[in-house]
């Protein structure tokens, strides 16, 4: 479990950095919506594996920059949690959201936002990256010690990021309405084992070990079969 919470931590810090650095230069330069700042978000979302698009979104959820081609017409995000989320943030707090169907990717992503600020403390936009969950879960998979052991990433409010082995149709899978799982208390650095078995979706108990990963907002579960 050591090495997966730091291999996870190490990829969430890579991408807060990145996500810094955009709303760093939106609220510098007010330059949304200039083909100067598209380029700069392409080569920040080059330098940090799995990330597959970086973008801007205006107060409203409008989006204004991205570092892949995007429509031309207004696309809205208004709707999306990681916009509602950082939109509302009082500081500059970066949230995490579960992997869901991306509109702009159509594949399964999960993000990273955080709020941009303008010299007077107002918020004026957010920015959000978008992370491939088949690239973590591949990432993940380097780690497993054998077929049976599932492993995955969760938010603290138990929306799926990435498993390994991947199975997509658990994106879909509401794991908060899982008495077991919301029984569990999670700590920064404390472990919690468990017979649950939300997080493979199968009828057959499992021996779940959760780990709580406070400083990168996530939830470490690792998952092996076991007699009932």
């Amino acid at each position: 479990m050591d090495i997966t919470q730091s291999i996870v931590h190490n990829d969430i810090m890579a991408i807060d950095f990145i996500l810094s650095k955009a709303s760093a230069r939106i609220a510098d330069t007010d330059s949304q919506a200039s083909a100067e700042t598209d380029a700069y978000l392409r080569v920040l979302a080059a330098g940090v594996s799995g990330v597959s698009a970086l973008f801007i979104l205006d107060k409203d959820g409008n989006l204004t920059n991205a570092s892949v081609d995007a429509p031309t017409n207004k696309i809205s995000f208004a709707d999306r949690d990681y916009f509602k989320r950082a939109i509302t943030s009082p500081d500059d707090k970066t949230f995490i959201t579960g992997s869901i169907l991306s509109r702009l990717l159509r594949s399964y992503q999960f993000y990273l936002s955080r709020p941009i600020f303008d010299w007077k403390r107002n918020r004026i936009g957010v920015a959000v990256a978008s992370v491939s969950a088949e690239s973590l879960s591949n990432h993940l998979s380097t780690v497993r010690q054998n077929q049976s052991l599932v492993l995955a990433v969760l938010t603290p409010d138990l929306r799926l990021i990435a498993r390994a082995p991947t199975l997509e149709r658990l994106y879909d899978v509401d794991l908060s309405s899982s008495p077991a799982l919301k029984d569990l208390a999670f700590e920064d650095g404390g472990e919690t084992v468990k017979r649950v078995s939300a997080i493979s979706n199968s009828t057959a108990m499992h021996l779940v070990m959760i780990r709580g990963a406070a400083r990168s907002n996530v939830i470490i579960a690792a998952s092996t079969p076991m007699s009932a």
